[in-house]
């Protein structure tokens, strides 16, 4: 049995020299990528580990620091960092040592003498554990520090985001994937990873499958879509334009934009795996934009460069990076004889009716802007009501309550989700109970209620015999009873590309 599992075993509260039990819930953004935490401070998220990789070395950790400088090696051992304790009387002498001098150190460790409480901690260490004093704990503190190479630790994403872009690029990566999907895997055991080189054409995208990644809880897909430079380029360019003429876009405007933005590729993907079907489950992603098509080089991150890089893709062009995750149940392991990729793109949104509510019974008529085909919109009932805004559970904050329900039937009715039906006001936006100049400001929550008919048939007959289904919607919320007819948007969705089936393996 090691020391540290020795450690463990003592029933004593270690809080007294500052060496809390730790769980993994006291990992920072700053912990390093596969510590093992073995104590905490207790204050400021201090906290002591192990690294995976680095030995017996023990590190402290301090969030507050100086960014770049939360992390530094302590002791060779955790036995040495039981004669560091005993030698300085406290883990905060210890973790604060790297910040002073000799002398300071010395006095800061004769000006904190050990209490009872503590000194009862350290005779059981050197009953129980044999445990002496270090000689020159300061020297041993500096000499491990200035001696250790701080290259050799890894940290999460989060914190190279707190430093300077530099820094970021020049630490080093490793290419680890697990079935968590994510780009910088801090847990889980590292997939298989199995080249493909596969390629496609969907739309005016080229398609690359490099490498699919088998790991014992499923499979992870890595997608690089090489997007057209041009649009990319005509895109950045009218936003450039809207924002230096301080043009805000319509409702209607952004729905374009959104369709139009060659950066914004919706898809579903699932795997056939041995003709087995497996779901997508969650996934990564991101876009690679340069300078040179952009104007702005914060679309060139860090996660993309590595993928690009890992590859050998060029990173001259505009791309769009995918990274999912096809979990399966259980853990098992996977003869691969065939892998098919089953693609569909996501449904895009175009406005096919901008009308005011008509009267009960009335009828608005539409032309859908992909298929030519006419279709009606036909009012059931129309009916003021309230909510209740406790549901909203927040004390310093008044909600609109006041909302018009509406439901209706299409006469030739598309399917439930290929249209939908949407407020052209946005309503009021929640404001705060006792407001004053420096008080809390009301933010836009989004506030609708969908409502249903209690008691009314969720679909009718038409004269022509067929059946329709009653939908429903609510306009948005206000604090005073709507005084004039809602405006509404009627929107359709449509794929703009057909779905596509690709043989991997």
């Amino acid at each position: 049995m090691t020391t540290y599992q020795k450690f463990k075993k003592l029933k004593i509260d270690f809080s007294a020299v500052e060496f809390e039990k730790a769980d993994a819930d006291d990992k920072y953004f700053c912990t390093p990528i596969g510590a093992h935490l073995i104590g905490r401070a207790g204050v400021d998220g201090i906290h002591y580990c192990t690294v995976r990789g680095q030995g017996e070395m023990v590190f402290a950790v301090n969030p507050s620091n100086e960014i770049g400088k939360n992390v530094y090696p302590i002791a060779n051992t955790f036995d040495e960092l039981l004669s560091l304790l005993l030698a300085c009387g406290s883990m905060a002498a210890i973790e604060q040592a790297h910040m002073w001098d000799e002398e300071q150190f010395e006095e800061f460790v004769a000006e904190n003498q050990s209490t009872p409480a503590q000194q009862a901690v350290f005779d059981v260490l050197r009953d129980k554990l044999g445990v002496t004093p270090m000689e020159e704990p300061f020297a041993y503190l500096r000499r491990l520090q200035e001696r250790y190479n701080y290259g050799l630790l890894h940290f999460p994403k989060k914190y190279y985001e707190y430093l300077d872009a530099q820094a970021y690029d020049d630490c080093p990566r490793e290419w680890k994937v697990t079935i968590d999907g994510d780009f910088r895997a801090d847990r889980g055991k590292a997939g298989q990873e199995i080249t493909l080189g596969k390629e496609f054409v969907w739309g005016d995208e080229h398609w690359y499958v490099p490498a699919i990644y088998l790991c014992s809880g499923g499979v992870v897909v890595d997608f690089c879509i090489r997007l057209d430079d041009t649009k990319v380029v005509d895109y950045f360019r009218k936003a450039t334009e809207r924002e230096e003429n301080n043009i805000h876009p319509t409702y209607e405007e952004r729905v374009v934009l959104e369709r139009e933005n060659p950066m914004h590729i919706g898809f579903r993907a699932d795997l056939e795996l041995n003709g087995e079907l497996i779901r997508y489950k969650r996934g990564r992603g991101g876009v690679w934009i340069p300078e040179e098509l952009s104007g702005n080089d914060s679309w060139m991150e860090r996660d993309e460069k590595d993928v690009l890089e890992h590859y050998g893709f060029d990173m001259s062009g505009a791309w769009v990076i995918r990274r999912l995750s096809f979990p399966w149940e259980g853990r098992r392991k996977v003869e691969l004889q065939s892998l098919q990729l089953k693609l569909e793109r996501e449904k895009s949104d175009f406005i096919a009716a901008r009308f005011v509510t008509p009267e009960v019974g009335g009828s608005v008529s539409f032309t859908h802007p992909i298929t030519g085909m006419e279709h009606t919109l036909t009012v059931r009932e129309i009916e003021d009501k309230t909510t209740d805004t406790s549901i909203f559970h927040d004390q310093d904050l008044e909600f609109p309550s006041h909302f018009m329900a509406m439901t209706y039937i299409l006469d030739s009715d598309l399917p439930r989700d290929a249209f939908s039906v949407k407020d052209c006001d946005g309503g009021d936006y929640p404001r705060p109970k006792n407001p004053n100049p420096y008080g809390r400001m009301a933010m836009s929550v989004g506030v609708v209620a969908m409502v249903r008919s209690a008691d009314g048939p969720t679909s009718v007959f038409l004269a022509d015999g067929s059946e329709a289904q009653v939908h429903a919607i609510a306009s948005s919320m206000h604090f005073e009873p709507l005084t004039k007819p809602v405006e509404w948007h009627l929107i359709v969705r449509e794929k703009l590309l057909d779905d596509m089936d690709i043989a991997l393996i």
